[in-house]
């Protein structure tokens, strides 16, 4: 666990933790330094929750935990959901979610997937995306 140094710092995990204000509860350092799971918006798990479910129907719940699963897969679903939504297309036909749900499912797959190494990484070599956008963005 944690300790104090003084009214004002506590170590948590090696940790130096200022505490504001002076005489903080310890437990709020301690949660401080946790995933501030928080700050997603109760909307967006829901509309993950609601892709998720059309999937669990379709495929299985948690099918990408038992069977490895592409990448390149799940990107290609994010982007065609994605594509639908930005040209109006608010819900997905098949399943009567919103596009964005199914997204957001799909992205939340591909981490989960990657965090469980039960991906496999089948993306183009790297090219230069990302420095295409760097120099193009305007400053």
């Amino acid at each position: 666990m944690g300790q104090f140094i003084d009214d004002n710092y506590y170590y948590f995990n090696g940790t130096k933790l200022e505490l504001e204000p002076k005489g903080v509860n310890p437990k709020q350092a301690y949660g401080d330094a946790k995933v501030p799971l928080h700050l997603v918006p109760a909307p967006a798990m829901v509309s993950i929750a609601m892709g998720l479910k059309e999937g669990a129907k379709k495929y299985g719940a948690y099918n990408w935990r038992t069977l490895t699963v592409e990448a390149q897969t799940y990107l290609g679903a994010t982007l065609r959901h994605l594509m639908a939504w930005q040209d109006g297309e608010d819900i997905d036909p098949d399943s009567g979610n919103s596009h964005l749900s199914h997204a957001m499912a799909s992205m939340a797959i591909l981490v989960d997937a990657i965090e469980s190494g039960n991906v496999v990484d089948n993306r183009p070599p790297k090219g230069a995306g990302a420095f295409a956008l760097n120099k193009y963005k305007e400053v």
